[in-house]
């Protein structure tokens, strides 16, 4: 009993010196979690700036893609803008061997097809006409428009091939008379055909070239002298390109260039503050370009500019990401005047704490359709009145709480 009643009395005093540890803990907890000094504060500053000296310098460069190279011929009737293609065919043979009866048969010609791909033209024209003309084989990548141009004549008009208004593209043929075809003198049985176009009002069209596996193509059909047997020759060009009347500009002191034919491509060296891209959490950075002309292009033509970050900086040779996700892009469409913006936030935060020096801190601008649009852009250069400029928009570092 008297055991029971000790313990029984002790309690009080285990519970009051458990309260009053307990109290004592309370006035001496030092963990993170408890102290208002290390807690971050509420306040999160959202902040814009416009870096309006952004760039440290800027220029274009031409020849990327060349006009041979590109996957369309470019013809068109527009004054001060014209521009016809070019196709030379190798010489067809003048016999043909029967593989079943290893027989040889002399070829007689009776006709020849031509066939062309429109892949795109301005539906707003009426009574559009593909006019196909004779030149002598000596045009190469070298021609220029003013070597061509006496070429480009009604009196070596060979034929026309009529685009149905209801039709924007297409496969169509046209079947000559072979007489039409008589070699010039020296060409070795070379065919060389001029291209341009023709309609109520000035217009542009487009045709298939062989980067794009539709090239034009005669199919010279033969027969045998003496039988009935018949044969036909399909010869693909192994040249063809186009000239403009109008040359492209290059890079000038106040302007640069990205997109066209032969396609052009900017390189944009920037100069952030080391704190906006290293010490701040950046929410959105965009780069305005300022157009000093109209977008170019055919009519119609709606193309993607793009800027991607470089990994190398070599100039016009510069290596430039391929990651879908680092790079920013923008709409543009022919005839705009508007202030182009393209999102490169993924760029910047990709530079976050990152030797300039390992990953510089500048981009590409180029048409993303290059080889396959006219599409073009004129901007302004840094130091000029058009200069690009880089709005960020970014969050500070915490700033934590006082005690």
């Amino acid at each position: 009993m008297s055991a029971w009643r000790r313990s029984r009395g002790a309690v009080p005093a285990l519970l009051a010196a458990a309260v009053a540890v307990a109290a004592g803990c309370e006035e001496k907890v030092v963990a993170p979690a408890r102290c208002p000094a290390l807690c971050p504060s509420t306040d999160v500053q959202l902040l814009d700036t416009i870096l309006a000296d952004g760039v440290a310098s800027d220029t274009s460069f031409r020849g990327y893609v060349a006009l041979h190279e590109a996957r369309m011929l470019v013809l068109s009737s527009v004054p001060g803008a014209r521009a016809a293609g070019v196709a030379r065919f190798n010489s067809r043979s003048s016999f043909w061997l029967e593989s079943i009866t290893d027989t040889i048969y002399s070829a007689t010609f009776d006709s020849i097809t031509l066939s062309v791909r429109v892949v795109q033209r301005d539906t707003a024209a009426r009574n559009v006409r593909i006019l196909v003309y004779r030149a002598p084989r000596t045009f190469d990548t070298l021609a220029t428009w003013d070597t061509i141009a006496p070429f480009v004549d009604d009196s070596l008009l060979v034929d026309s091939i009529a685009v149905p208004d209801s039709l924007a593209s297409g496969l169509f043929t046209q079947v000559v008379d072979s007489a039409s075809f008589e070699p010039f003198p020296g060409d070795s049985g070379v065919v060389t055909l001029l291209f341009g176009v023709r309609a109520d009002q000035p217009t542009t069209l487009s045709l298939a070239s062989t980067q794009l596996a539709a090239a034009p193509r005669l199919d010279w059909a033969a027969r045998a002298a003496d039988t009935t047997r018949k044969h036909v020759f399909q010869i693909a060009p192994f040249l063809d390109t186009f000239l403009e009347e109008s040359a492209r500009p290059g890079a000038t002191d106040t302007t640069m260039f990205a997109g066209g034919m032969p396609s052009a491509r900017a390189l944009v060296r920037f100069n952030i503050p080391r704190y906006l891209v290293d010490s701040t959490t950046v929410v959105r950075g965009t780069l305005l370009l300022r157009q000093v002309r109209p977008a170019a292009g055919r009519p119609g033509d709606v193309f993607t500019l793009e800027a991607r970050g470089i990994i190398r900086d070599l100039g016009p040779k510069s290596f430039f990401t391929s990651d879908a996700g680092l790079y920013g892009a923008a709409r543009v469409t022919r005839g705009d005047t508007a202030q182009i913006a393209v999102d490169v936030t993924q760029l910047l935060r990709t530079w976050r704490g990152v030797d300039p020096d390992s990953l510089p801190r500048s981009i590409l601008l180029r048409v993303a359709e290059e080889g396959e649009t006219m599409g073009a852009v004129e901007v302004g250069r840094a130091g000029t009145a058009q200069a690009p400029v880089l709005r960020i928009t970014y969050i500070r570092p915490y700033t934590f709480g006082v005690p």
